[in-house]
């Protein structure tokens, strides 16, 4: 008889798992959470599909954050607790309800399968909160650049290497050494023969002076953002020199040629049509595609669990 297949796995910030873990196993996960190194706890599907999680976060004050989201369901929820039974308590039963609703709806437990139009917008929001909330995101891919080198050239501080998950790039700063809200801070790893630096902390990665520097002898640099006031924008660069910079909807005519079977939400989009059907998200998510064609690697789970390096980019170093 095979082995009954995992519903959801837990995972602290310090790398101990639990397979479908009880009640009573979440509470002792929650207890053996710690600052600065050992601050949160995720549990979501083994294989990230379709992406749902709860993280149960421990704050500075000793209290907890729990965080719910199901894009599935339109859940998005954060609750502050103090009681860790409670937590345990409570997050088990919604796990357990949550993974009862993907198992009634089969077509929904594979997210490659299922083609969702906004499967990697979901994929990372699930990583990165302020996504999803849509406030804003910025990454840049550049092709043959090591990774200390691709934060050199943008400024970052190699001193400040630490590595680290998209989900712990905000934690283990002590005192005076968080930085301040107008730094950058990065999140830089390899993907495939190219670089990805994901950005965080304001916007400098999607800079032409940005991507001109990180093309420069002989390279291509591909990045993309935006925040909470729109500004979606995609930026080419080739050789050290910047091809196109335009809206995320107009995309630069050299990586035309790998949008075959992809339809760029928002084309023929009026502004001044309330009525339209323009969805930013899954303009985001093809563009994302696109990028993943571009650099022969789509972001995915792999790179979004994976321990990379994070920097900060000092302030007032870009203008």
């Amino acid at each position: 008889m095979s082995p009954p297949e995992l519903c959801f796995r837990a995972e602290t910030e310090d790398g101990k798992i639990v397979n479908d873990p009880s009640e009573d196993s979440v509470h002792t996960l929650i207890k053996s959470l710690a600052l600065p190194d050992n601050s949160f706890l995720t549990i979501e599907p083994p294989d990230g599909s379709p992406a749902w999680f709860a993280v149960i976060s421990l704050l500075p004050d000793g209290a907890y954050e729990v965080e719910y989201r199901d894009p599935a369901r339109g859940v998005h929820d954060l609750t502050p607790e103090n009681d860790r039974s409670r937590i345990a308590r409570e997050v088990t039963m919604w796990l357990t309800r949550t993974c009862r609703f993907h198992e009634r709806r089969p077509g929904l437990r594979s997210v490659t399968a299922w083609r969702s139009p906004t499967r990697l917008y979901d994929l990372l929001g699930s990583y990165w909160s302020p996504v999803a909330a849509g406030l804003g995101f910025a990454a840049v891919w550049c092709e043959g650049v090591s990774i200390e080198e691709t934060a050199r050239r943008l400024r970052a501080d190699l001193s400040s290497a630490t590595p680290c998950t998209l989900r712990g790039i905000g934690h283990g700063f002590d005192g005076d050494a968080r930085p301040g809200d107008r730094a950058g801070i990065i999140l830089v790893g390899e993907a495939g023969t190219w670089t990805l630096a994901v950005q965080v902390q304001e916007m400098d990665v999607t800079s032409e002076p940005a991507l001109s520097a990180l093309s420069r002898s002989g390279g291509r640099a591909l990045s993309m953002g935006w925040h909470v006031n729109g500004a979606h924008r995609i930026t080419y660069a080739v050789d050290g020199l910047v091809v196109s910079s335009a809206p995320m909807e107009k995309i630069p005519a050299p990586l035309e040629q790998h949008m075959e079977g992809l339809s760029m939400p928002g084309v023929n989009w009026d502004e001044d049509d309330e009525d339209g059907d323009f969805s930013t998200e899954e303009m985001i998510d093809t563009a994302l595609v696109l990028a993943g064609r571009v650099t022969g690697r789509e972001l995915d789970k792999k790179w979004l669990d994976a321990i990379h390096t994070r920097y900060v980019i000092p302030e007032g170093t870009w203008p």
